[in-house]
């Protein structure tokens, strides 16, 4: 396409309002570039709170013969749309059959940059899970390649447009932290914490010697200051593993992300895709599942607050299970605090005996409303309904009911 012609269709990208503020938080892993309907779709999103979704851009529909660049309409039918719905895009770039080398940086490095003077992609995702099928292509001396691709893009998209992000590295463990020590320029790393072993444990991941989440995380900390991407994550549902189960676990799941300060988090996936039965909405038509419900719940919940910052103590519990209580706290500038807390290591369909606890925690703000929600059913009770007391900032409430299903405190 011509420059001018180019030009004309950035004035009508730019010309759209966005339909929602939502929280950069949280995502949605999608398939518009497969097919899925744009409407409703992007609204069933956008509805939930998320910010992001991520989806593949196939070299085939932009470069459709080597050197050759188009915007493909069905491509930038779904792009204009997540825009007009106030949805930022993670777009993952994969190999590019025109070329004798498949991962050619400086192909990969041009077609990003045509993508990106469209203005519709926030981030690049470099590499769909490198030590998959990028790790077979390239063999046994694969890792030090990712790193030099990854960069090669990021300096190339950042000429173009500084503000667009270049994300990647997105494989498991050691081959992450061997990765981040070559050093890199990029601007985010990713990585896909499913469950680990068949994945019903939302507090578990596989990033090899890491089995558990929350320590997995805090060893990335420790490793690198880049924000973190989880691009993918999620649960199927099966006949044995109910719509109510994946809802728990993706409550659990985007509480303890949150709570930990992970900066990006997204659901695989939005819609069930064919057989694949990951979504929190199933497909023909888009109908929303309880986990879409308790999605939506959870982000308008901590809505303005933010975890990773303040820490809650955990007094009792009447049953002994100190071990795998999850408790954490989110604050921010707003005169709210949001408490969450549940039983964590447990598979949703073989649930502990719920007990009673009690936390202490700070509540740096006045507040004029409180109560306590379950996640998964949404039923509110008044914090008045327990026994509780504060002295200066400090907050403690006793009689606390916890079970595998995550409840809130809501103060604010």
């Amino acid at each position: 396409m011509q420059k001018s012609q180019l030009l004309g269709v950035l004035s009508i990208v730019v010309s759209f309002t966005a339909a929602h503020a939502g929280d950069d938080r949280f995502g949605f892993a999608t398939h518009f570039e497969q097919g899925w309907p744009i409407s409703p779709d992007m609204q069933y999103i956008a509805a939930t709170g998320v910010s992001y979704i991520r989806d593949d851009l196939y070299v085939g529909n932009w470069e459709p013969t080597k050197g050759v660049y188009t915007l493909p309409s069905r491509d930038m039918a779904w792009l204009n749309a997540a825009q007009a719905n106030g949805l930022k895009v993670v777009g993952v770039l994969g190999p590019n059959y025109h070329y004798t080398d498949n991962y050619d940086p400086i192909a990969m490095s041009n077609l990003a940059t045509w993508i990106a003077q469209t203005g519709l992609v926030t981030a690049f995702e470099i590499v769909n899970e490198p030590n998959n099928a990028y790790a077979r292509y390239e063999g046994s001396n694969w890792e030090a390649k990712p790193v030099a691709l990854t960069n090669a893009v990021t300096a190339a998209v950042h000429a173009v447009n500084p503000s667009i992000q270049v994300i990647g590295l997105g494989a498991q463990g050691t081959q992450i932290t061997d990765m981040l020590a070559m050093g890199s320029s990029m601007d985010g790393v990713v990585y896909h914490p499913y469950g680990n072993g068949y994945g019903f444990i939302p507090e578990s991941t596989y990033e090899w010697e890491w089995r558990d989440y929350g320590t997995w995380v805090q060893v990335l900390s420790s490793k690198t200051k880049l924000p973190k991407w989880e691009t993918e994550w999620g649960i199927g549902t099966t006949s044995n593993f109910t719509n109510t189960n994946q809802a728990e676990f993706i409550a659990r799941r985007l509480l303890e992300a949150a709570g930990l300060g992970v900066d990006h988090t997204f659901i695989y996936e939005f819609q069930d895709n064919g057989t694949e039965l990951y979504g929190v909405a199933s497909s023909n038509p888009t109908t929303p599942k309880i986990g879409y419900y308790v999605a939506q719940r959870v982000i308008s919940t901590v809505a303005g607050v933010r975890g990773g910052t303040s820490f809650v103590t955990i007094n009792s519990v009447a049953n002994g299970d100190f071990a795998d209580v999850k408790a954490f706290a989110y604050q921010g500038s707003i005169n709210k605090t949001v408490v969450a807390f549940w039983f964590g290591n447990y598979d949703p369909r073989t649930p502990p005996p719920a007990s009673t606890c009690e936390l202490t925690f700070s509540v740096p703000g006045a507040f004029i409303q409180a109560y306590v929600m379950n996640a998964i059913t949404g039923t509110q009770v008044p914090l008045s309904s327990y026994s509780w007391s504060q002295n200066g900032t400090q907050v403690s409430v006793s009689g606390l009911p916890i079970s595998d299903q995550p409840e809130m405190i809501v103060m604010q």
